[in-house]
């Protein structure tokens, strides 16, 4: 009996793969999954805030004490001025059919920011930097009612119950909560899941606003004044805007754009009520 080595053939033992090839696949595959899986969940907390009750909301801002970011020295005039944006802010609720539970709450922060915003319970802050630019009531009542329609339709609870449920996600997923780092890596990535719902429910709430000025004026003339100013003021600070889809709101001419659009389509004009306070 006899034995032979054959010679084998060169590079038997060598893949053509790359040995990271299949690594590759699977990260691929996990992100792809837990995208999924993030998606799905923050798709589920926006369908269930909005039946968080209102009451439980406004217990949630008051547990958060630095909610409304309200600065600058009180004064009589700011008084005034407080008064005026909630007058105003009132017939707008009634307008827009704002009902009980939910409740609207304006104020008037004297800082020199250009911008305005509603949060949790019906908080809704106006600063003096937006406010001082506006010269009709017709583009105040534009800022007014875009804020209460985001608390009439409930998107700040489905904000935070989104961006809460994907950060808690994302961390449980890759035990990242306890590194600052990480946490911030986490919540930066939470919110990037979320900015096209921002996206639809800023649409949602310019909507609902030029609904609540054309039921309260008969028409949208000056309402426009408020997108032109804050083009201006972009301008003039040379801000430095990014791809589309990382900002929350939606581009400053498409919102003319569709504002124009309804003014057309309503074939209505009227004159513009001048700012007085």
């Amino acid at each position: 009996m006899s034995y032979e080595n054959p010679k084998q053939a060169e590079g038997i033992n060598v893949s053509d793969e790359h040995p990271l090839q299949d690594l590759v696949v699977l990260l691929a595959a996990v992100t792809a999954i837990s995208f999924l899986v993030i998606m799905l969940l923050a798709g589920l907390a926006q369908r269930l805030a909005i039946h968080i009750p209102f009451a439980t909301e406004q217990r949630i801002a008051q547990a958060l004490p630095d909610i409304l970011q309200l600065t600058g020295a009180s004064s009589e005039a700011n008084s005034s001025r407080e008064k005026v944006l909630r007058e105003l802010g009132e017939r707008l609720r009634i307008a827009m059919d704002v009902a009980d539970p939910i409740t609207v709450t304006i104020h008037y922060s004297d800082t020199p920011t250009v911008n305005a915003f509603a949060t949790l319970g019906g908080q809704i802050v106006i600063h003096a930097g937006l406010a001082d630019k506006l010269t009709n009531e017709n583009a105040l009542a534009m800022v007014l009612a875009h804020e209460i329609a985001h608390v009439k339709l409930r998107h700040p609870i489905v904000a935070m119950s989104r961006g809460v449920t994907v950060s808690i996600a994302l961390g449980t997923m890759f035990g990242l909560t306890d590194n600052d780092s990480a946490a911030q890596l986490v919540q930066w990535m939470g919110i990037t899941t979320t900015l096209s719902f921002s996206r639809a429910q800023e649409h949602a709430a310019d909507a609902l606003a030029a609904q609540t000025l054309i039921e309260l004026y008969g028409h949208l003339e000056g309402a426009d004044e408020l997108y032109q100013t804050l083009k201006l003021t972009y301008a003039e600070e040379t801000l430095v805007t990014g791809p589309d889809f990382l900002n929350t709101h939606p581009n400053l001419d498409e919102r003319l754009q569709r504002l124009d659009k309804l003014k057309t389509e309503l074939g209505v004009t009227g004159s513009v009520t001048p700012l007085t306070w």
